[in-house]
């Protein structure tokens, strides 16, 4: 079976989290700001089954919740993850929503902690309604999903046109904005932090190949970056709470030889700034 844990990376220590029930194995997504509440999946055998779960870490120790959906079966959660806001308050993740001839219809929802829920109760039952998680209906499609915010603002990416795009979601106002830098074909987001900032990367090539663009947007526009002038393509992998990035550049160096030398370096990016580039989609 396959087993989630918690690693703390300051004394190597592992927490195994729970399995519920009869489920068989779990995965675990994403983490709050204090570690003290994981997102995953747990998977079932019989009948087969796959669901949203969080872990919550009390006194008692971690105990599992699994969250309630319509259907049992919910296969996109392999590939678009759960993901839970810093404050472990709001999870949002794409769950099938209906089937049609057979065939699943996704949808995107978010589970909003209610203010009568206790994650810090020793004796609480195992229905996740029961503590306080009421599921909401957000868009009538899936998103694979890279982040959330305590602001109720996700970030991810969905297929359009047989491409890859990022996109922006107010799980409030249940709109969804489209960011994709000029130029580019496809783009994806990778991470959103608490001040709203969607990091991600664009390309122009098939299944993410080619030339890649890092970009960063807030409010309506793509922020400057600031590269070096020598950066051939660049991406963005995360974001911190105060808008630190963390990614990868390609850039040219000397040589001895006719073509140029690229070279791959890890990078950190402070916050960024504005840029005249406002994304109209």
């Amino acid at each position: 079976s396959q087993r989630s844990l918690v690693l703390n990376v300051n004394n190597a220590e592992q927490e195994w989290l729970p399995i519920p029930g009869d489920y068989r194995d779990s995965v675990a997504c994403d983490l709050s700001a204090d570690g003290k509440a994981v997102t995953g999946y747990v998977i079932g055998r019989d009948p087969p089954r796959m669901l949203p779960c969080v872990w919550e870490k009390s006194a008692a120790g971690w105990r599992a919740e699994v969250l309630g959906t319509t259907y049992l079966e919910n296969p996109l959660l392999t590939t678009a993850s759960v993901v839970i806001s810093d404050s472990g308050k709001l999870i949002a993740v794409s769950l099938v929503k209906s089937r049609v001839d057979g065939f699943p219809r996704y949808a995107l929802y978010v589970y909003r902690r209610q203010s009568g829920g206790d994650p810090e109760g020793a004796n609480r039952g195992t229905d996740a309604a029961q503590q306080g998680w009421q599921i909401e209906h957000v868009l009538p499609r899936a998103v694979h999903l890279a982040g959330i915010n305590d602001e109720g603002l996700i970030a991810g990416r969905i297929l359009e046109q047989n491409r890859r795009v990022a996109v922006l979601v107010n799980a409030n106002t249940k709109s969804m904005q489209t960011l994709l830098p000029d130029g580019y074909t496809n783009s994806r987001a990778t991470g959103i932090n608490r001040q709203g900032i969607v990091v991600g990367v664009a390309d122009n090539g098939r299944m993410g190949m080619g030339e890649k663009l890092a970009f960063a947007w807030l409010n309506g526009k793509f922020l400057d970056l600031k590269l070096p002038a020598d950066v051939t393509s660049s991406v963005i992998n995360g974001i911190s709470a105060e808008g630190r990035m963390a990614g990868m550049i390609e850039h040219t160096i000397e040589s001895s030889y006719d073509e140029p030398t690229y070279v791959n370096s890890a990078v950190i990016i402070e916050a960024a700034t504005e840029s005249a580039n406002s994304n109209p989609q």
